[in-house]
């Protein structure tokens, strides 16, 4: 008698609608969240005096400084670029490319208070472009540069005197803000390669720095030049 009166107890709690409720969604696991989902911890990266080799004239018009990643070579200014890095003479890969725009982004610097922020907004502006991330868009502070880290990878043609090949690389990306300027250091390189050389672009980062305003953007902007490779 006790069991009958269980079992009328549960059919009455299914017929309330526990069987007809749609099953609440599982959360999803970590490896399904979007690739432009943030963590929430600054990952912090040390760069050690012997990463960097010697400071630059001011650059984009005498607005920042920086150095090159010691060892690395910097050619002269191709339009579209602060400045160019090469690891090899032969001007291929690795490499690292320094652009610079006006900013969207509402603060007129990125700092460590709104980093977060910074990263949110990075995140948004690539999912709106439909860019599928190899790694997603993180916070980090590299040296006492606040800026978003993410990994893309992008087809490029390069000619050299073997002719003109072309393959894919890894690009390792480091944005931040300063004077209302979105500065992006793009490491880019062979496939599988970037903890290798991702020091390089961490070089860079922390190198980084707003300048005195000068009538000369010195070094390597004073002249055009190419070398033959375009993305």
């Amino acid at each position: 008698m006790r069991l009958g009166v269980i079992g009328l107890f549960l059919g009455a709690m299914v017929g309330c609608g526990g069987a007809n409720q749609p099953a609440a969604p599982l959360p999803l696991p970590p490896s399904a969240a979007p690739p432009t989902a943030a963590p929430v911890e600054t990952v912090r990266v040390s760069v050690s005096d012997e990463d960097v080799g010697g400071a630059m004239p001011p650059l984009d018009d005498g607005r920042i400084q920086l150095a090159p990643p010691d060892g690395w070579r910097a050619r002269p200014r191709k339009t579209g670029f602060v400045v160019r890095f090469y690891f090899n003479a032969n001007l291929t890969v690795p490499r690292i490319h320094v652009t610079a725009e006006d900013a969207a982004f509402a603060e007129p610097e990125v700092t460590e208070e709104n980093l977060h922020g910074f990263v949110t907004h990075v995140a948004e502006r690539l999912e709106g472009e439909g860019a599928p991330l190899v790694e997603p868009v993180i916070p980090m502070v590299v040296g006492e540069t606040p800026c978003a880290r993410y990994v893309k990878k992008l087809r490029i043609r390069l000619t050299s005197a073997e002719g003109e090949q072309s393959l894919t690389v890894e690009r390792q990306i480091l944005e931040t803000v300063i004077a209302s300027r979105r500065y992006t250091i793009d490491l880019q390189t062979p496939l599988g390669k970037i903890p290798e050389f991702r020091q390089a672009g961490y070089a860079v980062a922390a190198s980084l720095a707003s300048a005195e305003p000068s009538g000369d953007s010195g070094g390597a902007e004073a002249t055009d030049g190419d070398d033959g490779d375009s993305p």
